[in-house]
């Protein structure tokens, strides 16, 4: 049986809504991780003024734990 995966994102673009695409993470040992992260929105963003901005991914798996 495939595993289910569910993932969202919590940020804020000035209050406009975005849509989580796709997300890709890596880890390696002794090394950073790296979450990357593509969104849309159907309105424009000034990607500038958001440089800095925090966001949350939630990761959910078959209804398991979040990550």
């Amino acid at each position: 049986m495939a595993n289910t995966i569910f993932a969202t994102i919590d940020i804020k673009f000035g209050g406009k809504p975005v849509d989580l695409v796709r997300v890709e993470a890596s880890e390696g040992l002794s090394e950073l991780f790296v979450i990357s992260a593509d969104i849309r929105s159907e309105t424009e963003v000034d990607l500038a003024s958001q440089l800095g901005t925090s966001a949350t991914v939630t990761i959910k798996q078959d209804d398991e734990a979040e990550r």
